[in-house]
């Protein structure tokens, strides 16, 4: 799961149940379990507030690709980030770590940075959405503009983007 908003970050989410991440979704026998078992935890952000971000307003949509290894992010500036994640592996055999108040806080589990920023819209972007296929990007704008961003060429990386049609 990811989340982006208006203080500039985006985060990465994970479910856990107790001290254990939930890698493969929801536990078929989620019906016998105690919903204060199950939780959704931060395992990694980029930006923020209180330090230096990417983006220069507001973040406002967030899309998956289909390869689960990239996203993209519409920001107010004007422009749609490309980020790819990256695993951190665990430095511990516990995915935990207790603070002083005895609540559970987790190690960063993904590493997020830009790729490729998408620069064209004269306005605030306002949704992003990746084709089924994950090749295309769309992007829509308070100018009124829909881009489709052709993001396969000659199969390279999640930097390599170009615009191949602009709607308005």
């Amino acid at each position: 799961l990811a989340s982006c908003g208006e203080d500039r970050t985006v985060k990465i989410w994970m479910l856990t149940q107790g001290d254990h991440f939930l890698t493969e979704g929801l536990p078929s026998d989620i019906s016998k379990s105690k919903p204060e078992n199950i939780s959704l935890v931060c395992v990694g952000h980029l930006g923020g507030p209180d330090e230096s971000s990417p983006f220069q307003k507001a973040t406002r949509s967030i899309a998956w690709n289909l390869d689960g290894r990239s996203l993209a992010v519409a920001c107010f500036d004007s422009n749609v980030s490309i980020l790819d994640l990256v695993s951190i592996p665990a430095s511990s055999s516990s995915a935990t770590a207790r603070n002083q108040a005895n609540e559970t806080s987790y190690e960063p589990r993904m590493k997020l940075h830009v790729s490729a920023v998408l620069s064209g819209h004269e306005s605030e972007v306002k949704s992003v959405a990746f084709s089924s296929s994950g090749r295309y990007l769309a992007t829509c704008s308070r100018d009124k503009s829909v881009w489709v961003w052709d993001g396969d060429l000659d199969g390279g990386s999640s930097s390599d983007f170009e615009c191949s049609a602009v709607l308005a």
